[in-house]
């Protein structure tokens, strides 16, 4: 009995990050592929300086997209970045903490309620 909590137990840790995870493979590894590289002068990395100073928007870029041009690791990127205003809050922190852990962006964990405080204020 004890070996079979310590098996789940175990299994639950290795997984911290699988939802995260999940909603990364649905909505951002196409264009920021599997390792957040992207795709060079087309789709921009998220293992950036762009992601780090940006961190407390992510939620906002995440959910309403972004049509700027901006700068990354002293990369131009032109292309707009489509919205994806269907994914919760709960999938948000999910996907913020797991980019964040994935990409070593060195910024603290965030919490439901932060990411519902960052998506109250995003200018649309």
């Amino acid at each position: 009995m004890i070996m079979l909590f310590f098996l789940a137990f175990a299994q639950c840790e290795s997984n911290t990050y699988a939802k995260g995870e999940a909603v990364y493979q649905a909505y951002c590894s196409n264009c920021h592929m599997d390792d957040g590289m992207g795709l060079k002068r087309v789709y921009p990395p998220l293992k950036s300086d762009y992601a780090k100073l940006n961190f407390n928007n992510l939620a906002c870029i995440i959910q309403n997209g972004l049509d700027e041009e901006i700068i990354v690791n002293k990369t131009k990127y032109h292309l707009a970045m489509e919205g994806y205003p269907q994914i919760n809050e709960f999938q948000m922190t999910n996907l913020i903490n797991y980019i964040n852990h994935k990409f070593e962006l060195d910024q603290s964990y965030q919490s439901v309620y932060d990411i519902r405080k960052q998506l109250k204020n995003c200018k649309n």
